[in-house]
């Protein structure tokens, strides 16, 4: 009797080759890590300060504040962005992506400007500015040959977009060293804008081609296709001149430029229809994020005329869109990278509901509850940390094991 064929399954265990396979599992890995971790370490320093305590020594140089808000804007979505461009332009050019030591390379000049961050208060300035500063221009020069060679121009404004990014990281350190009288605050706003510049854009590409997508695949009515002209440019040009308001101390310019791009932002949100999607989370988590960032811009505008907080419009666009966006795409992406089914899980879902709870009560509470100021900014940040949580724990077997 012949033998029977043996059938090999494939190695699923977790394994560093799996893991450094391509840009996206090892830096939407730390990005989670990284966004719950850090929220941890400012929560902690918040309730000590709450409850009349304080801290002897920590291990940063910097106000916590300005320490928090760096790392938010270049730790966590520094690593989000690096992740979702080191999957996104190799598709966008046909080059093959980075993968093995090129990539591992790369995740240590990231983590070596966390570690400089969080080692600040023993280390001197310039190294810390110095170790920080190293990983976007090498993210710059692993994409620019790839997209240089696409020949395609709409791609090419990627790499000008990362550069402006680390001129606002060059920018925020220099506060941080004294050498800038603002703290770096103009590098930190400028940050922002670019993060939010990247987010209209890329969310304008794959939000409602994903949700008319899965509407031809459920054999829905498709709803009319949004032409590009008017509003994806007028958000754009909103947002620059915010960026240019933002350096140049001028809240006027900022209020105009932020109430054309939350105009420009929700009218464009309103022709996607995105109620029609209420039944995927995976999808209508994107719609959500982009809700939150006409939303903030509103909320700017408002604020640069001094009817509102500033910190609720910028926790609007940061907590809420760039916080909503970032996790939907991460999640998008790692599903459909490593060949799982494009849905939600209970979990998923919870961590999606989490981030805007997280937002509305860091954006509601200084506004109508100045009171309860310091324990809105616990809840808020009890409920970001639960939803990265939720993201890492599900997506650690994931990012780490064979497709």
């Amino acid at each position: 009797m012949p033998a029977s064929p043996r059938v090999y399954a494939p190695d699923r265990r977790p394994s560093l080759t799996a893991l450094l396979s391509g840009g996206f599992r090892p830096f939407f890995l730390a990005a989670g890590l990284h966004a719950a971790l850090s929220l941890v370490f400012w929560m902690v320093w918040l309730g000590v300060h709450h409850a009349g305590g304080a801290f002897v020594k920590i291990s940063v140089s910097p106000p916590p504040y300005v320490w928090h808000a760096h790392e938010m804007l270049f730790g966590f979505a520094g690593a989000a962005v690096g992740g979702f461009l080191l999957t996104a332009v190799p598709n966008w050019t046909g080059h093959r992506p980075v993968a093995g030591m090129r990539l591992a390379a790369l995740v240590w000049l990231w983590l070596a400007g966390r570690i400089a961050l969080w080692s600040s208060a023993v280390l001197p300035g310039p190294v810390v500015a110095g170790l920080d500063l190293l990983f976007l221009p090498a993210l710059i020069s692993t994409l620019a040959g790839p997209v240089i060679r696409s020949g395609k121009r709409q791609n090419m404004a990627v790499i000008g977009v990362i550069t402006l990014l680390w001129v606002a990281q060059l920018l925020s350190h220099l506060g941080m060293l004294d050498i800038l009288q603002d703290g770096g605050r103009a590098g930190r706003l400028m940050a922002l804008d670019v993060l939010t510049l990247l987010m209209t854009v890329i969310g304008g590409r794959i939000t409602p081609a994903f949700s008319r997508n899965w509407l031809s695949a459920q054999r829905l009515p498709l709803p009319p296709a949004v032409p590009l002209m008017p509003w994806t440019p007028a958000a754009i040009a909103g947002i620059l001149l915010v960026l240019a308001g933002d350096l140049n101390s001028q809240p006027m310019l900022t209020a105009g430029g932020a109430l054309l791009a939350a105009v420009a932002l929700l009218v464009r949100l309103a022709l996607w229809q995105g109620w029609r999607v209420r039944s995927e989370p995976l999808l209508l988590v994107l719609h959500i994020g982009a809700l939150w960032m006409g939303i903030g811009y509103l909320l700017r505008g408002l604020a640069a005329l001094s009817f509102l907080p500033e910190a609720a419009s910028l926790h609007a666009l940061t907590t809420g869109a760039a916080g909503t966006l970032i996790l939907g795409v991460m999640c998008r992406a790692s599903l459909g990278h490593t060949g799982r089914p494009l849905s939600s899980s209970p979990g998923l879902t919870s961590a999606f509901a989490l981030v805007s709870l997280a937002a509305v009560v860091r954006v509601v509470v200084p506004i109508a509850l100045p009171g309860f100021y310091m324990e809105g900014m616990l809840l808020a940040g009890a409920a970001w940390v639960i939803a990265f949580g939720l993201f890492t724990a599900h997506f650690l077997p994931i990012l780490t094991t064979p497709r």
